[in-house]
């Protein structure tokens, strides 16, 4: 997700739609457990980032982190997202318990939503279209840190939680353009289904590819 060179940027998939309220069902069933995120490197003394579903409270900071962030990337020329997506997502999220913040001593470094479906699910090519998956959108960073491994905490974040309420693959999509996203998605052990999408965002048609992981194969297999 990143920007040029920017680690931060552009690591986030984007569907402006996908996993938008009017396309995600809530999370049901269980409250999701905080998690720490032991970084790789930690500092003497067992540092952790803490992940915990967000609050109401939590919004001011989030949205000033994600307007940063929007920002950004506008600067470097990755205006995926705008003054509106993914804001404007937040408060449903919150109220469907499936916007999570990864924290260090009280301050958000990242957030992401886990959502149950996404309405272009269906024209992947998926390795097992039945199964139970969960979908990432609007994962962001916060821009101070950008080269820390914040994103693949957050990214592991995802992992275990979705394991955790059942999923047996974790998806996501993003944008075609976007080469470092799409390494950073297969560093982390996600790999590109067969398919596409196509986006009209106004000022463009933007393509999106489909990545997913198997969490049964990875570290947060059940």
């Amino acid at each position: 997700m990143e920007a040029g060179r920017d680690a931060l940027p552009c690591m986030f998939p984007h569907p402006r739609f996908a996993g938008a309220p009017a396309l995600c069902s809530t999370i049901k069933g269980r409250k999701a457990p905080a998690v720490r995120v032991a970084p790789a490197g930690a500092a003497p003394g067992g540092y952790a980032m803490k992940t915990r579903q967000a609050a109401p409270a939590d919004l001011p900071r989030l949205n000033e982190m994600y307007r940063v962030l929007v920002r950004q990337m506008a600067g470097q020329g990755h205006a995926i997202w705008d003054e509106v997506y993914p804001c404007v997502c937040l408060p449903g999220d919150i109220q469907a318990g499936r916007l999570f913040v990864l924290e260090d001593g009280g301050a958000p470094k990242a957030a992401f939503a886990l959502c149950r479906d996404d309405a272009a699910a269906a024209a992947m090519g998926w390795q097992a279209p039945a199964a139970p998956a969960l979908y990432l959108a609007r994962l962001g960073v916060a821009p101070a840190c950008r080269r820390t491994g914040v994103g693949s905490r957050a990214l592991q974040a995802a992992m275990a939680l979705a394991s955790g309420q059942g999923a047996q693959y974790l998806r996501l999509f993003v944008v075609e353009s976007n080469a470092p996203a799409l390494a950073f998605y297969r560093k982390n052990g996600f790999s590109k289904v067969s398919g596409c999408r196509e986006e009209d965002v106004g000022t463009g048609v933007l393509r999106e590819l489909g990545f997913e992981v198997c969490l049964a194969q990875s570290a947060y297999g059940r």
